[in-house]
């Protein structure tokens, strides 16, 4: 499963009649989690449990929005590295995966006003094991638990008001895995997969000497991922060096919030949620080449199917990826 993961939450920050002491306005922007913008998904992985390390890239085209009502508009992209590693044990059966997203992204800023969000994202502890398996089909079922390692994300309103997202989110993800190989060219990998919030952030808004606070939760998310490939070439010998297989990739990837998100009054700044519900749906095509038999190389494109900006993240998506099985 190559992926197509990214999530920000679109919110209104009005300051509209409530600051005398600076600009009276209004921001709207894609606010960046702080734990990171992708949220885990299995991506880059496989039902079958796996001694392996890799590094992963994702640059994400037009990912986030901040507009300044009044004063202008600006987009930024976003790049992501995961740093990973899983370890197979019971025989093979199970293995205990580790994950550490790295974010960057030049900061925004109109006239003042913006946030400021690089971080090490959240660290990821995941945990699968087989429930069943025969030589062509697979089943697996696993949980990630997402901890906030992540640094806070800060957010200028001008006029030396701040508004603090404080990293306090625990997520649970357990999901189920189906993997099938019918013949020696053809696999298919089937994901469905629950990212629910555990612990809400907490929102801390800062203004004329006095500060006000307030939680508000990420919204939880369902994902269900369906990915077909086919092997054009694979190389006899086992011990061979260089190209020694070449593979395509398709894949439809599904995301809808399960419930709707939640806004809040801090002291008396209003957090308004733009994007209540989605239902995102992307689509991947990637190459899948091994230059011997421990080591792949993996790039891939990923475009939004649905254009309305409250049903996509971002406008395009290209991801490679480096791994080494041992």
């Amino acid at each position: 499963m190559f992926g197509d993961s990214i999530a920000t939450n679109s919110v209104l920050i009005d300051q509209q009649g409530i600051n005398t002491s600076g600009p009276n306005r209004s921001i709207q922007l894609d606010l960046p989690s702080p734990g990171g913008f992708a949220r885990f998904k299995n991506e880059h992985a496989r039902a079958m449990p796996t001694d392996r390390v890799f590094v992963l890239y994702n640059h994400f085209h037009n990912a986030l929005d901040f507009q300044s009502i009044g004063a202008g508009t600006v987009t930024r992209n976003v790049d992501l590295v995961t740093l990973g590693a899983e370890k197979t044990f019971d025989a093979g059966r199970s293995s205990l995966e580790v994950r550490l997203p790295l974010v960057g992204f030049n900061d925004v800023n109109i006239n003042g006003a913006g946030f400021d969000a690089e971080t090490v994202g959240d660290l990821v502890l995941a945990l699968k094991t087989l429930l069943a398996t025969t030589d062509d089909f697979a089943i697996a079922s696993g949980v990630a638990l997402s901890l906030p390692t992540a640094s806070d994300v800060s957010v200028a309103l001008g006029s030396g008001d701040t508004l603090t997202i404080q990293n306090r989110t625990v997520r649970l993800l357990p999901y189920l895995a189906f993997q099938l190989t019918p013949d020696e060219n053809w696999f298919f990998h089937l994901y469905a997969q629950l990212d629910a919030t555990a612990e809400a952030n907490r929102y801390v808004y800062r203004t004329a000497g006095t500060s006000s606070s307030n939680r508000i939760a990420d919204q939880s998310l369902f994902y269900l991922d369906w990915s077909a490939g086919y092997w054009w070439y694979r190389a006899d010998n086992p011990h061979a060096t260089g190209l020694t297989g070449l593979a395509s990739v398709f894949e439809l990837h599904w995301t809808t919030a399960v419930n709707d998100a939640q806004g809040a009054l801090i002291g008396d700044l209003p957090i308004i949620p733009t994007n209540n519900r989605f239902d995102a749906l992307n689509a991947t095509g990637g190459l899948h080449i091994e230059l011997n038999s421990a080591t792949a190389l993996r790039v891939a494109a990923v475009l939004p199917l649905r254009q309305s900006r409250d049903n996509r993240f971002f406008d395009a998506e290209v991801q490679a990826s480096l791994i080494h099985r041992y």
